[in-house]
């Protein structure tokens, strides 16, 4: 039967307590221990660790959601300290794009300092911003460079203190904000034929307070919403195809990953899918591995990403 339902991604993923777009990321902390502006931009260390339960191929390694949430919350530091956004600004500005592409996995064994740096592009004035202008923004994390456009508005500040408008390590959307969220993935239907896997999401935020960082003005679906999601639909279909389970299936390893913004779309209950468009076999050494290109709809985004994960031996 090439046609399978499910109540809920955990129905066939398992409890999601230690299952990483499910729950595992909300263990990863990290906090700026250097920092320095320059006429190039910002530049510093950050420090990162874990404290969730054991992975299953050994250290925790840096995953997709990290990588985008690191990214996001260095963006927001580039607006206060470049672009002389205001907080209030930044929260009321969105990401339109977000790429990246890995080359090396990143352990995270007890708590791991990066480099990382950032520059601001030159900014566009334009209709098709919500904000009215579009910057091009890049950051390195270590060896990883990260491409992003922020959507966002005019400064309207001559002189101010950045350090007072955004202090370093101040609780924002992407260090705190985006682990206080759920989305509840459920009626799940997974095509092997088609090699499509779609469902219903439905988003709750807990983020309350002082709200603060890209997005938080409005009730939105965040990249690493978008990874959650994608991440869990991607599972279910990659098992059904290999006739495989989460526990018997090593980690799987993002390569590449480009996620853009369309039409805006505030619902906190909206229909999401993932598809594959290429599935190789690759050997490498005396090891065989799986290589999938995949695309995700979901909330009027859409993303395109490139995975890979190691074929056990018979």
């Amino acid at each position: 039967m090439s046609m399978k339902t499910y109540d809920d991604a955990s129905t066939f993923l398992g409890d999601g307590t230690g299952r990483y777009f499910a729950n595992g990321y909300r263990h990863f902390h990290w906090r700026i221990t250097a920092f320095e502006v320059s006429e190039a931009g910002l530049g510093g260390e950050l420090e990162i660790s874990y404290d969730g339960p054991a992975r299953p191929d050994g250290q925790p390694h840096l995953g997709s959601i990290e990588y985008t949430a690191i990214a996001s919350m260095l963006a927001e530091y580039v607006l206060i300290y470049l672009a002389r956004l205001d907080a209030e600004q930044v929260s009321l500005s969105l990401l339109r794009h977000i790429r990246l592409k890995l080359r090396d996995a990143v352990e995270v064994a007890g708590e791991t300092t990066l480099p990382f740096r950032c520059a601001l592009g030159q900014p566009d004035w334009t209709r098709r911003a919500s904000n009215g202008i579009l910057s091009p923004i890049a950051v390195w994390l270590a060896d990883t460079h990260i491409s992003l456009v922020a959507d966002h508005p005019a400064n309207r500040w001559g002189r101010f203190d950045p350090c007072a408008v955004w202090p370093l390590n101040r609780p924002a959307m992407y260090n705190h904000g985006y682990k206080l969220r759920t989305n509840t993935v459920a009626d799940v239907c997974c095509d092997a034929t088609n090699r499509t896997c779609s469902a219903m999401v439905t988003r709750d935020d807990y983020y309350g307070g002082d709200r603060q960082g890209l997005f938080s003005a409005r009730s939105a679906t965040i990249p690493t919403d978008v990874l959650t999601v994608t991440g869990q639909l991607m599972q279910v279909l990659l098992y059904t195809l290999e006739g495989t389970t989460r526990e018997d299936c090593g980690n799987i390893w993002l390569r590449a990953m480009d996620i853009r913004y369309g039409r805006a779309m505030w619902a906190k209950r909206y229909a999401a899918s993932v598809r594959f468009l290429d599935v190789k076999t690759l050997a490498k050494g005396e090891h065989r591995w799986r290589a999938v290109r995949l695309v995700s709809q979901l909330a009027g985004i859409t993303g395109e990403f490139s995975i890979t994960h190691r074929l056990k031996t018979n």
